[in-house]
């Protein structure tokens, strides 16, 4: 996200639904405030400290959330069964950042994608529940024109009254034009930053797990922590963006309060 930003937000939705679940009906939320290690970009090698800010609102089982950089809204009156719509952001590579050669290849601004979700939520135990999610979304803002999707298996378990774990992983899959947006180098680009000319393809672009946990202070007040990593796989971690000038190793951690309503 460019430099000028003053928010930038993270995924702690898995903890975070586990907390907010505890009222089945009527209308009930949470916001969570708190600041991040992220990567700088997608295949960056460098960290950088950023605050973020997730929130949720129900409505019985539908609901609308801002999980990181992505605002959806379940549509269905179930306890078992998501489906809406989603808007989704892949945030802009700017210029400054600590790799020269990426730099120059130019700015890439903020991308905004369109699409929906689906889920199935399974409860194994009275306290032990299970989700698994499958969304796609769509450029609509012209900056990449290409799609996304991603499948994800997820778990929450309440390990007390006041303690609550969950996790999730997950694997991306990406469009030939998503690709070469972000990862292919053309001729022109070799000249003007030193990598060797690249043409990223179509495929799995990364696998990740995260793990995330929560703890109660009172009804209203929580604390929130996340670790996750993100692999970049295929031709995206072959991409000379993320092998010469980056890595294929993604991390985030981040701590964070939480505010229930």
């Amino acid at each position: 996200m460019n430099k000028t930003s003053t928010l930038v937000t993270i995924a702690l939705m898995a903890t975070f639904n586990s907390t907010a679940k505890a009222q089945d009906a009527g209308v009930h939320g949470m916001v969570v405030a708190g600041v991040a290690d992220v990567p700088e970009y997608e295949g960056a090698d460098r960290q950088k400290v950023v605050p973020f800010l997730i929130g949720r609102i129900n409505d019985g089982n539908r609901y609308l959330a801002i999980e990181g950089p992505t605002l959806r809204a379940n549509i269905v009156d179930s306890k078992w069964v998501e489906f809406g719509p989603q808007i989704s952001v892949t945030p802009r590579r700017g210029s400054h950042i600590h790799s020269r050669a990426v730099a120059r290849l130019g700015t890439i601004q903020d991308a905004v994608e369109v699409g929906a979700f689906a889920a199935i939520a399974l409860s194994i135990t009275a306290k032990d529940r299970i989700r698994i999610a499958i969304d796609g979304v769509q450029d609509v803002s012209g900056v990449h024109k290409g799609w996304l999707s991603t499948a994800s298996a997820s778990f929450e378990s309440t390990v007390s009254p006041r303690l609550s774990l969950s996790g999730d992983v997950k694997v991306t899959y990406a469009s030939a034009d998503y690709a070469k947006t972000y990862f292919s180098v053309t001729p022109a680009g070799a000249l003007s930053s030193g990598l060797s000319p690249f043409k990223a393809k179509s495929g799995i672009k990364d696998v990740g797990a995260s793990v995330n946990i929560s703890y109660a202070i009172d009804r209203r007040w929580s604390l929130f922590g996340i670790g996750a990593y993100r692999r970049l796989v295929g031709s995206t971690a072959e991409s000379p963006i993320v092998k010469k000038a980056g890595s294929a190793d993604q991390f985030v951690g981040g701590l964070g309060i939480g505010w229930s309503f």
